[in-house]
């Protein structure tokens, strides 16, 4: 059939256990996954044999140093380019996508 989308999953997993699970998930190859490893210790990457860039974290201390100096006019372009900062936390391969905010 066409004009279907492909459904959309939701997974949370808290906890012991959650690096292993994403791990088997990225196994199966079932379907390309988008990962956030939301705890503080960030043990996600190193299971996944992976190092990661800037975080969330990074961009944010970032912006509130660079905001207090800056004058209007550079607020706002940086407030313009926050998306594509973002962006530059996310590492990318062919089967998943990995964001670390801490």
């Amino acid at each position: 059939m066409t004009g279907l989308k492909p459904q959309k999953s939701l997974i949370a997993v808290c906890g012991k256990g959650g690096s292993g699970m994403a791990k088997h998930l990225i196994q199966s190859g079932q379907r390309r996954l988008l990962m956030i490893d939301a705890d503080p210790t960030m043990n996600l990457a190193p299971v996944l044999g992976m190092e990661t860039g800037r975080t969330i974290n990074d961009i944010r201390e970032g912006i509130i140093k660079e905001a207090r100096s800056a004058k209007t006019e550079a607020k706002y372009q940086l407030a313009h380019s926050l998306d594509y900062m973002l962006l530059e936390t996310l590492t990318e391969t062919d089967s998943f996508s990995l964001l670390v905010p801490a």
